[in-house]
């Protein structure tokens, strides 16, 4: 889906339509999703936009169990689970 929806934006940034090739492309994609102030257009990459969604779910059940919606189940792919659990430290 990811791949999907790139293919639009590309399309809209290089050719003002909904597709390009890779002759049209003056910019590798890597430099566009870069932040304006590295040399980028500040577009974001939805892949870490939604690795980064994932585990922002994960953190508002873990510190907000008060909010009506922390307790509504979310599917979180195991390995955004597997990297919450490295990245967060647990004191009791």
């Amino acid at each position: 889906m990811i791949k999907a929806i790139d293919k639009f934006r590309h399309g809209f940034f290089w050719r003002g339509r909904s597709d390009a090739r890779g002759g049209h492309c003056p910019i590798a994609w890597e430099k566009v999703t870069r932040s304006l102030n590295l040399g980028g257009l500040g577009t974001h990459n939805l892949e870490i936009l939604g690795w980064a969604l994932r585990l922002r779910w994960l953190w508002y059940h873990k510190v907000d169990i008060s909010k009506p919606w922390s307790q509504l189940p979310t599917q979180v792919p195991v390995r955004a689970r597997a990297m919450f659990r490295i990245s967060v430290i647990t004191t009791v």
